[in-house]
């Protein structure tokens, strides 16, 4: 068993993000062979949260002055210059992995955490383990851990499906629909004049076979 300084589970945004600013003996685990990837979500944050990263505007593809929520014939126009980005989330966790090792971390990928305990023990698949002073959860949305333990006692999960399409694109704006009769909502977010990305998500496995 090898004793550190901190094991961070899931080397995603947050989970790189946050141990660029660590220093110390720090562990980094990811079940994905590749940073990035598979993408898991269209990237778009506020200029707010984007200043906060503190990463070059190279990452910026595309800026929305706007949001159309259309919900039972009606719409609401959420409006600002720029309102939302859309960054290339792939190529800022690239950024933060390359910050992360330039510090000296480990980061272990295709590195499954199989158990983890409030006593600071971890264990990956392959019969590694650490002892850390700080676990931190960075498991993204399937918070399997963060439910053994206790933190989250209750929580609605969501499955989201999205596309690149190339098309003729006249908007500006994202656009939201949402389903006032069951839990469903679609998203349409342009990117450029001839591409964009539509996504639905749905509450469960179930809804999926329904459509």
């Amino acid at each position: 068993m090898r004793s550190v300084d901190v094991c961070v589970v899931g080397g995603g945004f947050s989970g790189l993000y946050l141990s660029s600013m660590i220093d110390g003996d720090v562990h980094i685990f990811e079940e994905h062979s590749n940073i990035g990837l598979p993408m898991h979500c269209a990237g778009i944050i506020s200029p707010k949260t984007f200043n906060m990263l503190g990463v070059s505007k190279k990452f910026i593809e595309a800026e929305y002055d706007g949001f159309v929520i259309c919900f039972n014939g009606y719409k609401l126009y959420w409006l600002g210059k720029p309102l939302a980005l859309k960054v290339d989330r792939v190529g800022i966790e690239q950024y933060f992995y390359d910050r992360c090792l330039s510090k000296g971390h480990s980061i272990h990928l295709d590195s499954f955490v199989s158990f983890i305990d409030v006593n600071g023990l971890l264990k990956v698949d392959d019969d590694r383990r650490f002892k850390s002073n700080l676990i931190i959860l960075a498991e993204g949305s399937k918070r399997f851990f963060s439910r053994s333990l206790g933190l989250i006692n209750y929580s609605d999960d969501f499955l989201g499906f999205q596309a690149y399409v190339h098309c003729r694109v006249h908007s500006n704006y994202i656009h939201v629909y949402i389903d006032g009769l069951s839990d469903y909502f679609s998203w349409f977010i342009p990117i450029g004049d001839d591409k964009c990305i539509i996504g639905l998500t749905v509450r469960n496995s179930v809804d999926v076979i329904t459509l």
